[in-house]
């Protein structure tokens, strides 16, 4: 007589349930109330750990149920929201006239957002987390990404079908990196709750790069989400694209600029910069190539070989060596210092 393979001791069932294929797992889980048990925590920590999701109803709520789930709630460690967003001029306003898919998915997504509810689900997600003693990195990602043979490829977070259907977000919809990000900051504060880091995946062009770097007051906002024990600014975007929370704020060991611009809005800020790095980093090595300073008046090149140092008296003694140049160049072009042109609009 064959023994049912669900009696055996329950450590054999976890050692079956562990040497299952992770793209397995879901059907497993459906197989029995005793085979979900042994393998929801497992299907968790293989499928649940790092989520992308948009900006619609049905996805935001699905994060705040999964959060709240005792089993798998724990097992999510990060989140990304999609940036895009449909255009505003699909909202149909006039019941009479018959609307199409993406009139209905624009209103809906137009109505959550007005709202704020979607503020109010991540907030939600957020607690949940804390709840669990998770301390989440959470982020933004680009839809729709543009190859150089100018093939557009879609990362479709979860929802997407349910809201956009077949519509092409390419041609309906804008990326709206700025706005995601400030909510994204808004609902971190308003949960109280502490995130590990912020992660930016976008195809980063120079519109991209100053609508984020030049927002007014993001970096302050960005600060008192992840370092809120300071009272000094870390100028500078492009060094902020990943940020820890406050008890590891000072344990990045290498740092590695290349081909970066930063945006000096005032003479100051390319000095602070480098002090920053100089005063408030225990570096271990660090790698700098191809390093501007930009505002709306002029571009300076501040390194243009490859700096390569290591050890921090090394890195001290460089990092000085670029703040006198950058003052002599400063002083040399007859930089203007202060830059206020607005932006124009955001992303």
């Amino acid at each position: 007589m064959v023994a049912d393979i669900s009696s055996c001791p329950l450590e054999i069932l976890h050692l079956i349930a562990a040497t299952i294929d992770s793209e397995d797992l879901a059907s497993l889980r459906l197989v029995s109330k005793q085979w979900c048990d042994l393998s929801s925590k497992l299907f968790g920590l293989a499928k649940l750990q790092h989520l992308r999701l948009i900006s619609s109803p049905y996805s935001l709520q699905s994060l705040v149920d999964l959060t709240a789930h005792p089993l798998l709630g724990p097992c999510v460690q990060s989140f990304e929201i999609g940036i895009y967003r449909l255009k505003k001029h699909l909202v149909n306003t006039h019941p009479h006239v018959e609307a199409s898919r993406a009139n209905v998915a624009a209103l809906t997504q137009f109505r959550f957002q007005q709202s704020g509810l979607h503020i109010v689900l991540l907030t939600e997600a957020l607690k949940n987390l804390s709840r669990h003693g998770v301390v989440p990195k959470i982020g933004l990602f680009e839809d729709v990404i543009r190859a150089a043979s100018g093939q557009d490829y879609y990362r479709r977070g979860y929802g997407y079908h349910e809201l956009y259907g077949s519509i092409d977000i390419a041609s309906c919809g804008g990326s709206r990196a700025t706005q995601t990000l400030l909510d994204l900051i808004t609902a971190g504060k308003r949960s109280g709750c502490p995130t590990s880091g912020i992660s930016i995946d976008l195809q980063w062009n120079s519109l991209a790069q100053q609508a984020i770097s030049r927002h007014p007051g993001l970096d302050q906002l960005i600060e008192k989400l992840t370092m809120p024990d300071t009272d000094r600014a870390v100028p500078g975007w492009n060094l902020a694209v990943k940020l820890t929370d406050p008890c590891d704020k000072n344990s990045l060991r290498h740092l590695n600029m290349s081909a970066t611009t930063f945006h000096d809005d005032s003479l100051e800020d390319g000095i602070d910069f480098l002090t920053t790095i100089k005063t408030y980093l225990t570096l271990q090595s660090i790698i700098m190539y191809k390093l501007y300073f930009e505002n709306k008046h002029s571009r300076i090149l501040v390194v243009d070989e490859q700096v390569e140092r290591e050890g921090s008296e090394q890195i001290i003694s460089a990092i000085d060596d670029l703040i006198g140049t950058v003052n002599a160049t400063n002083v040399k072009l007859g930089r203007i210092g202060n830059d206020e042109q607005p932006l124009d609009s955001q992303i």
